[in-house]
């Protein structure tokens, strides 16, 4: 949100950028955590779900694709939106990734909505035509981008618990499945939206075997949990920028002796889409990236893109949330590694920006803080630099656990600023609610102009926040909650516009506040 065109998440194409929530952890008609999404509508007084000139909220869940509720579904583990027709609306995607298919546990969907002048059209709902492979938890990694150019938005889904079947044996491919080694499948838009033709498929094993590339597939991988996409060589075709595509692998065996320590794939785009021959495989072992590996760091466990010194090429941040710190005495502190756009080479990995709380004012560095948790970029001043917004949901204030913290890096110029730096908690001045025990403020983060300014906002996850039942008076344990702050001229503020909070139980948005319920567990 906030650089201008039509919102990635803007449904009902009215300029302003729409949320959707997801809340896998739903539970309906005595189903366990089939999950949910709640999708409340942007305006020109900010997000809201009851205005005159947008739709009310809306609660989707399988129920409305004729689905059946079952047990661990998760419906809204994952969502993303663009324009997959062309209609100049925003379309969304939901990962379903623990329904069962055609008898295999957790193989997994994905769904589709169409975006319409009065919002999401829910008779248009439909299944993505995944590729016909070993998947298990389809959907639960979703980006957005324009991989190919042409002008309509792409879909790329992570599979992570998908057997690979290919593996590189000399100059031979030979099939020897190896498990929850991860894939990714891509698919582009048309007029007629998502569809198999030209869709390709991603893994980890090197080039022989033809559709896999870069790195080597290991059980456990789990290639394809995070993604995230931006236009870091600053190429175009026709006029529209090409989104090149990340692909996390947390849990990647960096070296024999250093499991988890992870990694990230970043595959450039084309006219005949992502290229596999030019996949560029970066991690804390990559010579001149900052940090060093180690085992359980789970390097590229969160993505975000943004432009962040204004070159015209996006920036990459890579949430390390597991990095020990302060000579491993803190363990679990957590970092952020900053990568800058590059040329041939997506991006410089020899000139990263490593940042811990220990860079950082007006922060302590503590064990369990995972710091990096999430991550989200957007414009919230009135500047051409993107901004940084961190995630800290292990944070500790005040002496209450796990209350959680969000820092926000202003860019700059150099790249990201170290002098301009906002920290915002429960306990911050005008923001809603109170600090409490557990409630991990910042678990999850988007930012989007939702309206009220020019300027990008941000939406902070609360998914562990208790919430008193309006049905019964009664404290729902973990039901969650999600915190907007907005932006303006000088960045986030709750001074020139009031921050607002959004639970199950909040006035006009559907479905009721239930222990568990997890809330902003999702946000897009």
């Amino acid at each position: 949100g906030g650089g201008g065109g039509v919102a990635k998440g803007d449904f009902n194409g009215d300029g302003f950028g729409d949320l959707a929530i997801g809340v896998p952890f739903e539970d309906q008609d005595g189903v366990n955590a089939v999950g949910g999404v709640n999708v409340i509508y942007g305006s020109a007084a900010g997000l809201t779900p009851t205005g005159t000139t947008a739709p009310n909220d809306q609660f989707l869940d399988a129920s409305t694709f004729g689905f059946p509720y079952g047990s661990d579904d998760n419906f809204g583990w994952a969502v993303a939106s663009g324009d997959f027709n062309g209609d100049d609306r925003s379309d969304l995607a939901i990962g379903m990734p623990g329904a069962d298919v055609d008898g295999l546990a957790s193989a997994g969907h994905v769904l589709l909505i169409d975006g319409s002048e009065d919002g999401l059209d829910t008779a248009t709902v439909h299944l993505l035509p995944l590729l016909d492979t070993q998947r298990r938890r389809a959907g639960e990694a979703l980006v957005w981008g324009d991989f190919n150019g042409d002008g309509f938005g792409d879909l790329a889904v992570g599979i992570p618990d998908a057997f690979s079947t290919r593996t590189p044996v000399g100059d031979q491919c030979v099939f020897n499945a190896i498990e929850s080694a991860g894939e990714v499948q891509v698919f582009y838009g048309s007029v007629v939206g998502l569809t198999q033709v030209g869709a390709q498929l991603f893994g980890q094993n090197t080039s022989v075997c033809s559709n896999f590339a870069g790195g080597a597939a290991e059980t456990g991988d789990r290639f394809g949990a995070v993604l995230a996409a931006g236009n870091f060589n600053g190429d175009s075709l026709n006029g529209n920028p090409v989104s090149d595509l990340v692909v996390g692998v947390p849990l990647d065996f960096t070296r024999a002796d250093l499991r988890d320590a992870g990694s990230i794939h970043l595959f450039p785009g084309g006219a005949t889409g992502l290229r596999r021959d030019r996949v560029q495989v970066v991690n804390q072992a990559t010579v001149g990236v900052g940090g060093a590996a180690e085992p359980g760091d789970q390097f590229g466990r969160a993505l975000a893109s943004g432009d962040f010194n204004a070159d015209g090429r996006d920036d990459l941040a890579v949430g390390v949330p597991f990095e020990d710190l302060i000579d491993n005495t803190r363990a679990d502190a957590g970092a952020v590694q900053v990568f800058f756009g590059g040329g041939s080479s997506l991006v410089d990995a020899a000139g990263d920006v490593f940042i811990s709380q220990t860079d950082l004012a007006g922060e302590a560095v503590e064990a369990g803080d995972r710091f990096g948790w999430s991550l989200a970029v957007g414009r919230f001043d009135i500047g051409s630099f993107a901004d940084l917004a961190i995630g800290v949901p292990g944070e500790d204030i005040s002496n209450l656990d796990n209350v959680g913290l969000v820092t926000v890096l202003h860019g700059a110029s150099s790249g990201l600023s170290f002098t301009r730096i906002q920290h915002w908690h429960q306990n911050s001045e005008g923001v809603p609610d109170s600090n409490e025990v557990g409630d991990q403020f910042g678990f999850a983060l988007s930012a989007w102009d939702f309206g009220n300014t020019a300027h990008s906002d941000l939406a902070i996850g609360v998914p562990f926040e208790n919430i008193v039942s309006v049905a019964t008076g009664r404290t729902q344990g973990d039901a969650g909650a999600v915190i907007v702050i907005y932006g303006s001229v000088v960045g986030l503020t709750t001074s020139a516009s009031t921050p607002q909070l959004w639970h199950q139980d909040a006035p006009g948005i559907k479905d009721e506040a239930q222990s568990g319920d997890r809330f902003g567990n999702t946000l897009y």
